[in-house]
Formats: C-alpha cells, sequence, structure tokens
C-alpha cells in the first residue's frame, strides 16, 4: 500500500509544480517612458507644438496602447503605435495649438494602457506663450442676425503692439468683397483700430471670416483677425454631433441623422461620404425636396478611434449657400 501511495503523491507534485511554473510565466505588459514631460520653451501665440513622446515595453506581454484622452479640446493626438511588442519602442504625436492662450501653459493627456494595476498614464506638454499683438476682441462677434436682413453689420478691433519696437499696418487682404475695412491709428506704432463693415446678403448658419492685416514688423509680418456672426439656417441636420451607445453598435442597429430644410427649395443631398470604410451609410428621402434621414451602419466589433473623429460629410444642393455639413460621430 506505502508503494502505490508515493508513485500518486509523486504525480500531483509534479503536476502541482508545473501549474505554479506556469503561473510564474504568465506575460505581463509594461510602459516606460523616457520622458512624460516636454517643455516646449517660449512659443509665439497661435503657433502650435508638435512633440513624440517615446516608450518602451518594457514587460513580457504585448503592450496595447488602448486610447488617448486628451484634456483639452487644443491637444490632438496623432497616429500612435497602438500595439508593441516586449522590448520594442513606441511613439505618441502630440500636437498642441496655442491659440488664445499666453504666459505659462501645461496641458495633458491622458494614455489608457493594458498594463495591469497602472493602466493610466499622464503626459505633458508645458512652457510660455508669448503674445506679441493682442487682439480685442479676439474674435468680433457681430450676433445673431435675422433673415432678410439687408442692413449692415459693423464693428471694431484693436490691435495693440506689445513689442518693444513700432510696427505699420501696410495692408489688409479680406476673405470677400461683402466686407470694408477701415484702419485708424490710435497710438502710431502700438495701437490701431481696425473698424469691419460686413454688407448683405449674408450667408446662413454660424460664419466665420478671417481678415488679414499686414505690418511692416520682421516679427509679426502679419496678424489674424476674425470676426463671427450667426444667421439661422436654411437646413439643418440633427442630431449634431450624433453620440452612439456602444451597446447599440453591438446589437447591430443603425444609427440616424435627420436633414430638414425650411420650405420653398428642392433640396438635394450630394457628395455623401464618411471617413471609415467599416462604416456603412445609407440616405433615404422622407419628404420630397425637404426631409431626408441618414442611417448609419456599423460592424459589431467596431471601436472608435479617439485620434480620428468619425465623421459624416454631405452637401445641401438647391438652397441658400448650398452648406457643406460635417456631423461628428461620437461613442458612448
Amino acid at each position: 500500500m506505502k508503494n502505490k501511495v508515493f508513485p500518486i503523491f509523486r504525480l500531483v507534485f509534479i503536476i502541482a509544480a508545473f501549474l505554479y511554473s506556469c503561473m510564474g510565466h504568465v506575460k505581463s505588459p509594461g510602459i516606460y517612458f523616457a520622458s512624460d514631460k516636454y517643455n516646449f520653451g517660449i512659443i509665439e501665440e497661435g503657433k502650435s507644438v508638435n512633440h513624440a513622446f517615446e516608450f518602451t515595453n518594457n514587460g513580457t506581454g504585448t503592450l496595447i496602447v488602448n486610447e488617448i484622452r486628451p484634456t483639452c479640446g487644443c491637444t490632438v493626438a496623432g497616429n500612435y503605435d497602438k500595439e508593441v511588442k516586449p522590448g520594442r519602442n513606441g511613439k505618441i504625436p502630440i500636437s498642441l495649438d496655442t491659440s488664445g492662450f499666453d504666459g505659462y501653459l501645461a496641458k495633458s493627456i491622458i494614455v489608457k494602457t493594458n498594463v495591469p494595476g497602472n493602466s493610466d498614464f499622464i503626459l505633458t506638454l508645458e512652457g510660455h506663450v508669448k503674445v506679441s499683438v493682442s487682439l480685442n476682441p479676439k474674435v468680433l462677434s457681430l450676433g445673431n442676425i435675422e433673415r432678410n436682413r439687408t442692413t449692415p453689420l459693423e464693428g471694431k478691433i484693436t490691435i495693440a503692439n506689445r513689442l518693444p519696437d513700432p510696427f505699420k499696418i501696410t495692408g489688409i487682404t479680406i476673405s470677400n468683397n461683402n466686407i470694408e475695412t477701415k484702419i485708424e491709428t490710435l497710438k502710431d506704432g502700438f495701437v490701431y483700430s481696425l473698424g469691419v463693415t460686413v454688407k448683405p446678403p449674408f450667408r446662413h448658419g454660424q460664419v466665420m471670416e478671417t481678415i488679414l492685416v499686414k505690418t511692416d514688423s520682421k516679427i509679426i509680418p502679419a496678424i489674424n483677425t476674425r470676426f463671427s456672426y450667426y444667421m439661422e439656417p436654411m437646413v439643418k441636420a440633427f442630431p449634431n454631433p450624433l453620440f452612439v451607445d456602444k451597446d447599440e453598435i453591438a446589437k447591430g442597429k443603425e444609427q440616424m441623422i435627420n436633414i430638414e430644410c425650411e420650405p420653398g427649395h428642392d433640396m438635394r443631398i450630394v457628395d455623401l461620404s464618411v471617413n471609415n470604410n467599416k462604416v456603412k451609410v445609407s440616405l433615404k428621402e422622407v419628404e420630397k425636396g425637404r426631409k431626408y434621414t441618414l442611417a448609419l451602419k456599423f460592424p459589431k466589433n467596431f471601436t472608435f478611434d479617439p485620434a480620428n473623429t468619425l465623421t459624416v460629410e454631405f452637401k445641401a444642393r438647391n438652397v441658400p449657400d448650398e452648406p457643406i455639413f460635417r456631423v461628428p460621430v461620437l461613442g458612448m
């Protein structure tokens, strides 16, 4: 009896040792950043900061970067490495738009990975934004205007030179013939007033225009000034943006975008597209010349890429301005 028990005990011991050995060699990814902060120094306001954060998979399993989540709309992730084998390197390119900032600036992004125990990592861009020319207001708002308005829109933008050396304004470049401008000197070389007059006919929807002010400064040879106004659009697309429940995608449920036009126009939807060939979009005319429905069909395993916003684009023909619509589609 004793001789029979020993072989069984030895077999159990061997199996236990084998299982322990397997468990002891579970492959686990890791991530190591050469630096999780980048100081871009001093940069002129309005310019972009571009930097690629480099990292190494210092684990034994495949590293998966599930998502790059900016904490501000001014930061955008480029085409980053999503899967990295053990011992291999990867990059996460980040672009930071400094428009509208002044002084010290620090912006972070969150990197979500499959690293066990600590899957989120924070990367930071920091530095100082220098404003050589200040605009007041930064964007001239001409307000909400009624349809069929026949009187011009008027406003002023103050341009203040914050450089030690004076400059003169040498010219103006405008985007269309409906805009008139007038420069008034408030303090020679340092403070100017830009008068803006926008004549009818006005465009529908949210309108943003740029006026380029040229100077004789070698540091700031051109200044982008902007104005905006809003007129109730003839065509509306809703919801815009379209928020999609990921569970509904998994169930194969189509997502709808409705398009409506004011009466009196024979609207035609043309140039319909979506910037992902895995997503199928179809068009149905609900009411002739007035109402349409777009249906988006997603594959069951579809995942949203935070670096490239899914967008549906189309054009509305036979209506004022023939507007182009871009509807972002965002996963929830």
